[in-house]
């Protein structure tokens, strides 16, 4: 495809029909040159299938070991961040920005509701932070292993009535690693503040909106691997870019995951973010083949907001009604994504939403066609020099993968998963909590070789029951 690199870095968009879309997208991850360092997000199978190449790596997503799936270990970045790492209010701070819903206040009681949410989700990754320092065990395994807990302790808070019992004015927190570096040191609990404080329909309500604007945040944590040998579910995001030096890192979300996958991008694209910065910002390369299958153009908007120069995120979107089905606003929240975008490719598309857009951001006197009526095959160029040249579009190449295997850890100076802890006292140790046991897992089998997946499960079938989570959505 004829000047095929200028769309491989940057801020690069491309919008057409699933087909039209399929060969640019391939074209674009075979073309880019393989000295920087590139990741491929894909939701569905078909968008692996048309782009990986036999150099590249590919790794299936997902919390079943069975299945030869592996999960990023998503925390570790942001603890080695050089710009946040060195302070654990910073982390949360990260953490909230990257995962939030920027909730739409329309009164002062929407104002009440979204902050109160938001301390309730500062407050959880704040124990959970505090607890992982207090064990000095700062896995992902062992961060999920904590908020899993933490959850089971919620429904408590949430009916804890503070005026109904005059000798029960503070919640009974017990003593844990997430209770213990505020308990041992007299000060309150922030979820207490927020939950057992105050009248159970008022914390009910706080958890139903932290529930609705943090992207199904809380059900990720507790569905993902947490037991003791779980370890090896876990593979290292600087790791594997290390390993796959030559070639291209594809992550593709297993089907039992996509409950999830809201949640899942947002946190995988702040987590790149701050490897990004733990690298030095050297070059970096982000590519999503089609927006559309993971329904969170606000995510992406942000993210790609954010992002300096060095990092490249090029996203295709075949179904712009689809990539902003959850959006208050999705005309207006398109329109500035695209817009964002300093080269666009243009295909033929049917998408009435993809065709306002393309008529308010291309001037009419360049247009040859409507987005409707281009001919197939032919994708039109709209660079910043106000370019827009039409050249033809590959077809989709068969698509081929290698198994993929982790290695490497990103290094970080001085911070704060480094400072000395302080163990407050002698008390209980740590153990499960056994008033609201939880789900056991899916059963993962540790004899399975870490880090090894076979290529047939990248059919990825649309309705995989066994891989489905069972412990349901609080959305």
């Amino acid at each position: 495809m004829e000047r095929i690199n200028e769309l491989c870095g940057g801020k690069v968009c491309v919008v057409g029909d699933r087909k039209n879309l399929a060969g640019v997208m391939s074209a674009v991850v075979s073309s880019c040159s393989r000295d920087v360092p590139t990741v491929v997000l894909c939701r569905e199978g078909a968008s692996v299938l048309s782009c990986a190449g036999g150099d590249d790596r590919v790794i299936l997503v997902g919390k079943s070991r069975e299945r030869g799936e592996r999960f990023p270990d998503l925390l570790d970045p942001f603890l080695s961040s050089p710009e946040i790492g060195y302070d654990v209010n910073s982390i949360v701070d990260a953490l909230a920005s990257a995962l939030l819903d920027r909730h739409s206040v329309k009164d002062s009681n929407d104002a009440y509701w979204a902050g109160s949410a938001d301390r309730l989700f500062r407050g959880l990754m704040l124990s959970c932070l505090l607890g992982v320092q207090l064990d000095r065990d700062f896995s992902f395994r062992h961060f999920a292993e904590m908020y899993r807990e933490i959850a089971g302790w919620l429904p408590r808070m949430t009916e804890f009535d503070p005026g109904k019992d005059n000798k029960k004015t503070r919640f009974p927190f017990p003593s844990r690693s997430w209770t213990k570096p505020f308990l041992d040191t007299g000060e309150p609990h922030p979820l207490g503040e927020v939950l057992a404080s105050v009248p159970p329909s008022v914390s009910q309500t706080t958890l139903n909106t932290y529930y609705s604007i943090s992207g199904s945040v809380h059900d990720l944590l507790k569905a993902l691997p947490s037991e003791p040998g779980t370890e090896g579910c876990y593979f290292s995001l600087s790791g594997e870019l290390e390993a796959t030096k030559g070639g291209v890192l594809f992550l593709a979300l297993s089907g039992g995951m996509r409950n999830y996958s809201r949640c899942f991008l947002r946190f995988l694209l702040g987590s790149l973010e701050e490897l990004h910065a733990a690298e030095g910002r050297r070059p970096l390369r982000v590519v999503i083949p089609d927006i559309s299958e993971w329904e969170d153009a606000a995510g992406i908007g942000r993210f790609i907001g954010g992002t300096d120069d060095a990092l490249s995120v090029i996203w295709g979107v075949s179904s712009m009604i689809g990539a902003v089905s959850a959006e208050r606003n999705p005309e207006q929240g398109i329109l500035n994504l695209v817009a964002r975008c300093e080269r666009r490719a243009w295909c033929r598309s049917g998408d009435p939403m993809a065709g306002d857009v393309y008529s308010r951001l291309v001037p009419r006197s360049m247009r040859s066609y409507e987005l409707t009526s281009m001919p197939p095959g032919l994708c039109f160029l709209q660079t910043p020099d106000g370019e827009f040249d039409g050249v033809a579009i590959p077809p989709a190449p068969p698509g081929a993968g290698k198994p993929a295997v982790s290695c490497g850890a990103v290094a970080a100076g001085p911070l704060w998963r480094d400072a000395d802890v302080t163990r407050p006292g002698n008390g209980d140790e740590k153990a499960p909590v056994k008033d609201e046991p939880e789900e056991a897992g899916d059963g993962e089998n540790p004899s399975l070789p870490e880090g090894q997946i076979v290529l047939k499960y990248l059919r990825f079938d649309e309705d995989e029951d066994e891989d489905r989570d069972d412990s349901g959505s609080k959305e």
